[in-house]
């Protein structure tokens, strides 16, 4: 919503244990929460490439069916389940074998349920990125401590490449999640006419199925217990208002 284009930047690095393939859902343990995980074959690869494991069970069923049977337990009582009940069933009902593919049907749903009217590109359709990933050299499968002058480098990477994106889409400027921080480098966007913007998330206090509340959910969680139809969901949301990108 805040930005006139959003590019899914598919060609990522994929990392374990990270959001590419879980997320959070509440529940009534201890802890509140539960995490819900997606198999995946462990390699070395951009996300695009990521194939889901489909052979591993959890709970003694597939991961679709775990998944599937753990949400309707925690939220069929949510004022706004019924509401997206048939997109759950048709997502868990299918089999998948690419993560993307599964994250991008959960990232559409979400846009028609947000009522987001951002235009959506992927990575991969970029000049830039064809250009760089044609002459890439796959990476060995070990770890490389990050030592400062690495870490700094990588930065540069990272940085040039996203800086090569915004040049191909003709903006102006580059919105970055807080964790941007830790690496980008800022003086190369003012050195090439980029505006550089760090969101500032404030997550909106809603009424969860159990009590107390607990933040940083799956988006899930959100829109089985709030609806998102009302106008004014943005604003009562407790975000910063939309940043207008010229």
């Amino acid at each position: 919503m805040k930005a006139d284009l959003f590019i899914i930047f598919e060609n990522a690095q994929f990392i374990e244990k990270d959001f590419h393939h879980r997320n959070r859902i509440r529940n009534n343990s201890v802890e509140g929460y539960k995490w819900l995980t997606v198999p995946v074959e462990k390699k070395r690869l951009p996300i695009n490439e990521i194939q889901i494991d489909n052979s591993r069970l959890q709970k003694n069923k597939t991961w679709n069916k775990h998944h599937h049977k753990t949400i309707k337990d925690y939220y069929f009582k949510a004022p706004y389940y019924y509401a997206h009940r048939d997109f759950l069933d048709s997502l868990y009902d299918k089999t998948w074998h690419s993560l993307l593919n599964l994250n991008m049907s959960i990232i559409y749903h979400l846009i028609e349920t947000f009522d987001i009217k951002t235009p959506l590109i992927m990575s991969s359709n970029l000049n830039c990125i064809k250009r760089e990933y044609k002459n890439r050299v796959p990476k060995p499968n070990t770890y490389e401590p990050q030592i400062e002058e690495a870490r700094y480098q990588k930065g540069l990477r990272a940085t040039q490449r996203i800086i090569d994106m915004c040049k191909e889409v003709g903006g102006d400027t580059y919105i970055s999640g807080s964790g941007g921080k830790n690496y980008l480098v800022e003086s190369f966007f003012k050195e090439e006419g980029i505006g550089l913007e760090y969101q500032c998330f404030r997550h909106p206090v809603y009424r969860q199925c159990f009590s107390p509340f607990i933040p940083n959910l799956s988006s899930l969680d959100y829109i089985m217990n709030v609806d998102v139809s009302r106008m004014d969901w943005f604003e009562n949301s407790a975000m910063e208002k939309p940043i207008v990108i010229h």
